[in-house]
């Protein structure tokens, strides 16, 4: 943030050191985040709370970068980042007000090095956590880097410039708030296997014809259908995650599965390649095929997944 206010003198190395120190945050934040939610809510409420939680910071989505642009506009970036930064102390302000959270015995750390293999060990060897963390993965390094690549795809196939751009990605982001609020609606139902299979079916199918749109506006609707099997997806395996791992794990088997959120960043320059000798069209549809053949394997000649009951 105080980067933002120094104007010119600002140098390159300095925005990427801002940029890991901020990644390397929210690596630890969001895994205990999500770890939490079953320390705060009941067996039969913690898809409900997954949910929840997605839908809050979809909005926050929705609306932060259009409430930021009127400050950048009328303020500068200086106080938006200001602003921004704010926020998370209020929001940090928070956790005090929460009591009795600890749901587990204390267990004895020996060192981060090893509990990080623990839970590497534990994802190794256990079928379902291995499988729904492989389908996650997959997603993360073939289909989310489509959102990175957005903007250049959209100026080559529609000839729109950042305003077309952004209302296509904002697509996404209306379709993961409404994903969030359905699954959010529908409590504890037993069929979560099924939900987290039709999530990830709905985002492939929804991504590989939107490859074939040649309308812009058919293409937005396109990507809410996408924001929607995305975010479902996202619920749906932490959900899953949180209610079929041991409490003692949880947390470092969560922040195995959110570093395939990461892949979508080392995806996007292999799309980007594909794209120079290919086209946009060629790069973007690719990797929710493989997407989809995977899924479609594990779903129907494996077991894993299909017979899961939570």
């Amino acid at each position: 943030m105080p980067l933002t206010w120094m104007g010119d003198q600002v140098q390159l190395w300095q925005v990427y050191a801002a940029a890991l120190l901020l990644g390397s945050i929210q690596a630890l934040n969001m895994p205990a985040r999500m770890a939490m939610i079953a320390d705060l809510v009941d067996r039969g409420d913690i898809m409900n709370a997954v949910s929840l939680n997605s839908m809050v910071m979809n909005l926050g989505r929705i609306l932060g970068p259009l409430s930021a642009g009127g400050v950048i506009a009328s303020m500068g970036i200086g106080p938006a980042m200001t602003f921004n930064a704010g926020w998370y102390f209020l929001g940090t302000g928070f956790l005090f007000f929460m009591n009795d959270t600890s749901a587990t015995d204390p267990v004895e750390r020996p060192s981060i090095i090893r509990d990080l293999f623990t839970g590497l060990r534990y994802v190794l060897a256990t079928p379902v956590a291995l499988t729904i963390i492989g389908v996650g993965y997959t997603i993360g390094l073939l289909g989310m880097p489509v959102l990175q690549v957005l903007p250049a795809y959209a100026k080559e196939t529609f000839g729109v410039g950042p305003g077309g751009a952004g209302l296509l990605i904002t697509a996404v982001g209306v379709g993961s708030l409404l994903g969030s609020i359905f699954l959010a609606s529908l409590g504890n139902v037993r069929q979560k296997n099924w939900l987290l299979l039709g999530s990830i079916l709905i985002f492939c199918f929804s991504l590989i014809l939107f490859t074939q749109s040649p309308w812009f506006w058919l293409s937005w609707v396109l990507l809410l259908l996408v924001g929607v099997g995305s975010m479902s997806d996202v619920s749906m395996v932490s959900t899953v995650l949180q209610m079929t791992v041991p409490r003692p794990l949880q947390g470092r088997v969560l922040s195995v599965w959110s570093m395939g959120g990461a892949m979508m960043f080392v995806g996007a320059l292999p799309m980007g390649a594909v794209a120079d000798a290919f086209g946009w069209t060629s790069a973007v549809v690719g990797g929710p095929v493989i997407t989809l053949v995977f899924v479609i394997w594990l779903g129907m000649f494996r077991p894993t997944i299909r017979r899961l009951q939570v």
